[in-house]
């Protein structure tokens, strides 16, 4: 499913939903919201949701802790 053809992902991070809602509310953002809706694309999925952990190959404070015992030897 991920593979096909034509999909596409975007991909935000907002300080609180608060300024998420604001930029949703922008009148550039609602056009180019039409455009999505009715030029660009036949089907869209969106998806809001939180951060559970945030961690990178050298910033391992949140790295689970099975995690960090087999990789940070």
């Amino acid at each position: 499913d991920m593979l096909e053809t034509g999909k596409r992902l975007s991909l935000s991070f907002w300080e609180s939903e608060d300024a998420l809602t604001h930029w949703r509310k922008l009148p550039e953002h609602r056009s180019a919201q039409s455009a999505g809706r009715y030029i660009h694309f036949d089907n869209y999925r969106l998806r809001v949701a939180g951060v559970l952990r945030d961690y990178s190959m050298t910033k391992r404070d949140q790295a689970p802790v099975d995690s960090k015992a087999f990789h940070d030897r």
